[in-house]
């Protein structure tokens, strides 16, 4: 049995509707010395039949059926399972271009690590393209610069769109984390990021198309405000005591803040906040203690400045409740009042 170049795994969960598009841009490919390992996580559609229909007529696709434990564990069995050189994942109800391998490949002959590329966001109402701009190589060395840079953009948090290599994984013993429903795809890249000893390469193609689909399903999992408690807690920390020229980069800090801004506003969505729920997102700010620039964070405005106040200022439950409603009105508008301002945490 030959060795494949490249494992394409692809975690698969009432997906019917978009597998077909999924799986037909992959054996589209101008690039060909791969696999494909369809995880059919227990789907409860026709999404296996469907699996099973494409194994049939393509030897290089193997199709697993579990019970439904989530993405990260079927991305895991699908670890376990790859016999290719590289790794790269795809969700289920998103397509690639027809170069999306020969140009990743590309980057892999030189002696690279890991590839991160960026894509292209598909919906009803718009298309947008999310890249780098250029190439960007950053040395073993120069790790926490890449952390610095990236660390609160898509570059980080997702791990479609990437190259892998698959001795690092096994020989790491590299997985995702089965007890988060949210940041899996930011901790895997950390943990792998830092078990290289070679360069990381972010690439400016944008070949990979995210199909952004709106629905109860999606709102729910934007709902998951344990999920997000669980994920900032788990990893900034993280992150800050592994790389030590971390601790004093603004974008690490602008990148809690705004995932503590995304949590205070779950927390309205939801219709409810309680004191509890408040004082966890106090215990996050020793890791955000000075000055955090906000020009980076566009597009939510004046409400940074809120949480700000409230952070500072809102012990007290009447100010923290009307200092949220307030933010929840502005995230809702999107205004963009304070772009450039800073915000200080005392």
């Amino acid at each position: 049995m030959t060795t494949p170049c490249v494992s394409i795994i692809i975690p698969i969960y009432k997906a019917e509707e978009y597998l077909p598009q999924c799986i037909d841009s992959i054996l589209s490919q101008t690039f060909d010395d791969f696999e494909v390992l369809l995880i059919d996580d227990g789907s409860p559609d026709k999404s296996g039949e469907l699996c099973d229909e494409y194994a049939a007529k393509d030897d290089r696709i193997r199709v697993f059926h579990k019970e439904n434990t989530g993405v990260s564990s079927s991305r895991n069995l699908g670890l376990s399972e790859a016999r290719g050189k590289w790794v790269t994942f795809i969700d289920s109800d998103d397509w690639i271009n027809a170069d999306y391998l020969k140009k990743l490949m590309l980057y892999a002959q030189l002696d690279i690590q890991i590839v991160l590329g960026g894509y292209k966001k598909q919906s009803l109402r718009v298309q947008q393209i999310f890249t780098s701009g250029n190439d960007l190589n950053y040395s073993k060395a120069d790790i926490h610069l890449f952390f610095q840079d990236f660390i609160s953009t898509y570059i980080v948090r997702t791990v479609w769109g990437g190259l892998y290599l698959s001795s690092i994984i096994k020989n790491k013993e590299i997985y995702f984390d089965e007890t988060l429903a949210i940041g899996e795809d930011t901790i895997f890249n950390f943990i792998y990021i830092n078990a290289i000893d070679g360069s990381l390469t972010v690439s400016k193609t944008s070949n990979y198309n995210w199909r952004r689909v709106e629905g109860a399903e999606s709102l729910s999992q934007n709902l998951n405000i344990e999920g997000w408690y669980k994920y900032i807690d788990t990893f900034y920390p993280m992150l800050i005591l592994h790389v030590k020229e971390c601790q004093k980069s603004s974008n690490i800090k602008e990148g809690l803040v705004a995932d503590c801004c995304t949590l205070v506003f779950m927390l309205y969505r939801r219709g409810y906040v309680r004191k509890s729920q408040l004082e966890r997102v106090y215990s996050f700010l020793p890791l955000v203690s000075g000055k955090v620039n906000i020009q980076p964070l566009r597009g939510k405005g004046t409400v940074f400045i809120l949480i700000g106040l409230l952070f500072k200022y809102s012990k007290s439950t009447a100010i923290s409740h009307f200092v949220l409603k307030l933010s929840f009105f502005l995230l809702m508008f999107k205004q963009n009042a304070c772009k450039g301002k800073i915000l200080r945490f005392a």
